[in-house]
């Protein structure tokens, strides 16, 4: 049986928000868990892996997750990650809100970003929680999106914080702002993918295949735009409004998060990892690795392996 966790509030109203730095959390939160309340959580920095539905990703910066009610899960901060959590109870949105949070197609997670999925054997997680959410969601958030979002986070902590005049019903438009932004992403989302024909998307998950099998081999998209018929500039194009990223951020975070996996549970020098992952020049790697996560990768091979679950 999931235990059940209860929000805890900071003031009189729905709407919680909080701020963790890995791995160190409160003790009510290192466990797999259930909720009566919605939550979200938005890795800021650094990054965490996500328990849920049998599935183990890993969350990089930008990452952000709708969990809805009833949803067994468990998140990990690993060491330096910076996350926000912001839990609200369902009457604290109003109802349009609440229908377009109901009536959203969920996301598959393994569909839309495989190269966060991780092994999980069945005997991790209880039979109930086997089964695809029919309401949460993932986003990978990137430049302006993740910029937005945060700078929501951090308004709606400050009114809970100071507690100025009139702060309860700013959190609540804050909030309803947060949920507005996100059912915008996820509207974008869905009209991109029914604006494209089938050859589109067949050529996309070609790429998604081929990078998944091996992330070793050198991937020439330019190339593999030639040899399609197409421009660079149009299957860029393309791939963004079907991904939501580049082809070389997709690309890269496959191998930031294969890196992390390598660095978190083998001996093997940072070179080695990077070539592993397919970058040949560690320098370049380190650079790369920096980018995506906020740290070198020799701060994670000089910490132990700990993590704290929310």
């Amino acid at each position: 049986m999931i235990a059940y966790q209860e929000r805890v509030k900071a003031d009189s109203s729905d709407i919680t928000i909080a701020q963790y730095t890995g791995p160190v959390l409160p003790d009510r939160m290192t466990s797999l868990h259930r909720h009566k309340f919605c939550e979200i959580i938005f890795i800021s920095q650094g990054y965490g892996e996500l328990f849920y539905c049998r599935e183990h990703i890993v969350l990089l910066a930008g990452s952000l997750v709708f969990i809805a009610p009833e949803e067994a899960h468990a998140v990990s901060l690993r060491t330096g990650c910076e996350a926000y959590t912001c839990h609200f109870d369902r009457n604290a949105t109003s109802e349009k809100l609440n229908r377009l949070l109901e009536d959203r197609a969920p996301i598959s997670l393994t569909e839309s970003h495989p190269e966060y999925m991780l092994s999980w054997t069945d005997g991790d997680s209880p039979p109930d929680s086997q089964k695809q959410s029919k309401y949460s969601h993932r986003f990978q958030l990137l430049g302006t999106d993740k910029d937005h979002i945060l700078s929501i986070l951090q308004a709606l902590e400050t009114e809970q914080n100071t507690q100025d005049v009139g702060y309860l019903g700013m959190k609540q438009c804050y909030l309803e702002q947060l949920l507005i932004t996100l059912n915008r992403i996820l509207e974008g989302q869905s009209k991109s993918t029914m604006d494209y024909h089938s050859w589109k998307e067949d050529m996309v998950n070609s790429v998604l295949s081929q990078i998944e099998a091996d992330i070793t081999i050198p991937f020439d998209f330019n190339a593999f735009a030639q040899s399609q018929g197409i421009t660079p500039t149009y299957f860029r194009s393309i791939f963004k409004s079907i991904v939501n990223m580049s082809p070389i951020d997709y690309l890269n975070h496959v191998r930031i998060s294969k890196a992390l996996e390598l660095l978190q549970v083998t001996n093997l020098s940072i070179s080695e990892i990077a070539s592993r992952v397919g970058i040949y020049d560690a320098n370049y790697f380190s650079r790369l690795f920096k980018k995506v996560t906020g740290y070198p990768p020799r701060y994670f091979k000089s910490i132990p392996n700990q993590e704290g679950m929310l």
